[in-house]
């Protein structure tokens, strides 16, 4: 009986630790999927703001004083 109570334990302590790293690869996804769109939010926004620059003529295109 003994043994078999320690065999059930090693098996849930198995389960828990695949559990767990499953888990943390699904948030390190997560983390790097929110980064890559923050990253493609702040490229967004300095193209735009070149956009509003050549616009308002501030920003020369072709590196011209």
């Amino acid at each position: 009986m003994r043994q078999q109570i320690l065999e059930q334990a090693n098996n849930f302590d198995n389960e828990i630790q695949a559990k767990y790293a499953q888990i943390v690869a699904l948030i390190e996804k997560e983390v790097q999927e929110v980064r890559n769109e923050k990253m493609d939010r702040v490229t967004l926004a300095n193209l735009l703001t070149q956009m509003a620059m050549q616009l308002n003529n501030e920003f020369d295109v072709l590196g011209n004083d």
